[in-house]
């Protein structure tokens, strides 16, 4: 039976096969959540394991009687765990930065992580809540992207290598696509994006 998120959330309240099937579900999910942000004493699998962990959370209290998708109240929930690491990582005095997406991307692509680090960054807290959302991120590189291009894209930053973005594509979109062609449509978001960001600057 094919559930909706919010029924899978009910069933998973009480048996752990549900919210199994609702973690597999979800998994890309967080992963585009708490992907791109460093920590000097967390790296991105810890990352995605507390998103994870507010994941589950999220199951738990998840009221259906306040009308809220459940997809909505799980990004908040992650979300706010993201930023109570860093308030905590802030009152150790540790240092922390957060990388946005389209730096992000940069540096994927060239390998380049050193440079995004600002040696006098902002607190880690006040970096984490003037960075600009991330779904409003993804909308602006929708307007500016093919469906195909910020496809590849989006699969490329969860770090799969091209070869397992053929299969993804081929498996879910059901449509024939090569290597070569995965590593064209990124040459094309890098032009695309460096013309962009060019036209605001």
């Amino acid at each position: 039976m094919d559930y909706t998120d919010e029924e899978l959330v009910l069933l998973a309240k009480s048996k752990k096969e549900y919210l199994e099937m609702l973690i597999i579900r979800y998994r890309v999910f967080v992963r585009r959540l708490t992907f791109g942000y460093d920590l000097s004493s967390y790296n991105s699998d810890d990352f995605m394991q507390e998103g994870l962990i507010a994941l589950c959370n999220a199951v738990k209290s998840y009221d259906p009687e306040k009308h809220i998708k459940f997809s909505t109240y799980a990004s908040a929930c992650i979300k706010n765990r993201i930023k109570d690491i860093f308030k905590a990582a802030s009152r150790d005095k540790r240092k922390a930065s957060t990388i946005s997406l389209d730096a992000q991307i940069s540096a994927e692509e060239t390998g380049d992580y050193y440079n995004l680090v600002s040696a006098d960054n902002p607190s880690p807290e006040d970096k984490v809540l003037e960075e600009e959302d991330r779904e409003e991120q993804e909308k602006k590189l929708r307007k500016h992207l093919s469906d195909m291009e910020f496809k590849v894209l989006m699969l490329r930053l969860e770090g799969l290598s091209y070869d397992e973005i053929v299969l993804d594509i081929q498996k879910n979109d059901n449509k024939i696509i090569t290597a070569k062609m995965v590593d064209n449509a990124l040459q094309r978001v890098r032009v695309k994006l460096t013309s962009w960001r060019d036209s605001i600057c």
